[in-house]
């Protein structure tokens, strides 16, 4: 191997025109013998960014703006000063040639725009960071590393040309990712310190080239953004999906909802027994997928009026250089619950004849202005981001219980009292206006010489918000109360047609916020 060349040799050969092709040649050459491709393909390959892919847009309008680069230094023959790295077509970097050295720590910076919302950052970005570190020399004195932990793979390559007859080559390059928490700010900064040398004083040279994307993978849809904060009303349908980068895949993961939530409250078809299933949220999945499977849910927290939620997870991700990473991602939502009201009004015991039938005389509890015995006034107000109204509704629910003469009694147990929802101005508009619901409960008084009756009634007042952008809502209960009606009265020597005394309690209670859903073991027709 002869000794490197003076600058005197050097020059002579850079000068001398029938050795500019041959050099051209040979570092073309090895290049394309190191690579397998052009500089160009070669640097648009490894340092093209990650990309999330979104079914639609993301929920919000925040968004992180492209990487800033800085640090790192170039020496080279050209820039024996030494001069700072710059932009590349895509990514960051320097270099050039021998004798050439670059080094230094690279920052690059994601800042976050919060857009016209004021939207929040994510909780965590995958980070993807790609970096070739190389140089080539006719002798065997360079080095390099990317920075990211790959080891430095040297070869050697016959020249036939020209004054050297061996290549020496040296690259260190790779890809890693990560799960990357940002600042307070909501940027995220990012660190990598790979280095390339070749001290050879002629034919040489060093590069270094490094790229750095970011992506939040985590999308909740259902959603509305408001003012920052993604909003969803109780019993909207909400759904969440790990949109994952191009050539990942999920290995496993493990979804958390926080608050309360149902999967299932079925009231179609309400007649024999008919209990109500309502079963908490917990599941976890392991599907081997491109993307973990998504999870659907309603959030049922309605005591409060202002929830705040994360849904979260944690995933085993495998990266597309078929590493494997443990990546957890939140993001915040807030549960809005409509305010509410309800007002119970009862009547007084009377003994009335009906028109027909073959019961003539029932003792029964009226007495209000608009005949009822018992009225009930509620408001449902949607909050006024919403738009689009929802219903509010009463389910009723009864359970009472007759004694006449000679002794004998009907027991029968909870259950629905005519439909859901109630059939008696039971349903109405979440947008703040009065429905009043009305009832007269009543019993037969055949031919019992006395009659004893007490009913026990417990009202739901249910809401249904709107549809969102994924579908149908569910009802989600908001207040309870509680009335009961008992009374008494026996058969005068005249017969029930006659003036009778009747002993009797009617009371209402007050409603108190509830997310307790109506639950029963049996139907009691409306005619009962």
């Amino acid at each position: 191997m002869p000794p490197p060349p003076n600058r005197s040799t050097y020059n002579s050969i850079a000068t001398k025109s029938d050795r500019i092709p041959i050099v051209t040649l040979l570092l073309c050459r090895v290049i394309r013998t190191l690579v397998g491709v052009s500089l160009r393909a070669l640097l648009v390959y490894l340092l093209l960014p990650i990309q999330c892919s979104y079914a639609g847009s993301p929920p919000t309008n925040g968004s992180y703006g492209p990487p800033i680069y800085s640090g790192g230094t170039q020496t080279t023959f050209q820039f024996p000063g030494g001069t700072k790295y710059g932009l590349q077509t895509p990514g960051y970097g320097g270099g050039g040639s021998g004798p050439a050295s670059c080094s230094g720590d690279i920052t690059v910076k994601f800042i976050w725009d919060p857009g016209s919302n004021n939207s929040p950052p994510p909780d965590a970005v995958i980070v993807e960071q790609t970096c070739n570190a190389s140089w080539f020399s006719p002798v065997q004195d360079g080095s390099c590393d990317d920075g990211l932990g790959n080891s430095e793979q040297t070869s050697s390559t016959p020249t036939p040309y020209g004054p050297y007859p061996v290549m020496y080559s040296g690259v260190s390059k790779g890809t890693s990712y990560s799960s990357v928490k940002p600042a307070s700010d909501g940027s995220i900064t990012i660190h990598c310190s790979p280095f390339a040398s070749c001290p050879f004083f002629g034919p040489s040279q060093a590069t270094v080239w490094y790229s750095a994307s970011i992506c939040n993978p985590l999308v909740v849809s259902g959603v509305t953004s408001v003012n920052g904060q993604d909003e969803i009303l109780s019993g909207q349908l909400c759904n969440a999906t790990l949109q994952l980068p191009g050539g990942f895949t999920c290995s496993s993961c493990d979804w958390s909802i926080s608050g309360t939530n149902y999967s299932n409250w079925n009231v179609t078809t309400p007649i024999g027994p008919e209990p109500m299933a309502v079963t908490p949220l917990s599941f976890t999945y392991s599907p081997n997928v491109s993307t973990c499977t998504s999870p659907n849910w309603y959030w049922d927290d309605t005591v409060l009026l202002i929830n705040k939620e994360t849904v979260s997870c944690t995933a085993d991700l495998i990266a597309p250089d078929k590493t494997t990473f443990t990546a957890s991602f939140s993001k915040n939502v807030t549960e809005l619950a409509p305010t509410s009201t309800m007002l119970g009004t009862v009547g007084t015991s009377s003994i009335y004849k009906a028109n027909s039938g073959s019961n003539p005389y029932w003792i029964q509890l009226a007495g209000l202005n608009d005949g009822q015995g018992y009225d009930l006034t509620y408001t449902v107000t949607q909050p006024t981001e919403f738009i689009s109204p929802g219903e509010s509704a009463i389910a009723q629910l009864a359970s009472s219980k007759v004694i006449d003469a000679p002794p004998t009694y009907t027991l029968s147990l909870i259950g629905l009292d005519g439909s859901f929802p109630y059939g008696y101005g039971g349903k109405g508009i979440a947008d703040g206006s009065k429905t009043i619901m009305t009832d007269a409960p009543d019993t037969a008084c055949k031919t019992f010489t006395s009659v004893s009756v007490s009913d026990y009634f417990d009202d739901y007042l249910m809401y249904l918000p709107p549809a969102d952008s994924l579908g149908p809502s569910v009802w989600v209960p908001l207040r309870d109360l509680t009335w009961q009606w008992s009374a008494s009265a026996s058969k005068p020597s005249g017969g029930w047609g006659n003036p009778v005394k009747i002993t009797e309690n009617a009371s209402v209670g007050s409603s108190s916020p509830t997310n307790q859903y109506p639950t029963w073991i049996t139907w009691i027709p409306a005619s009962n």
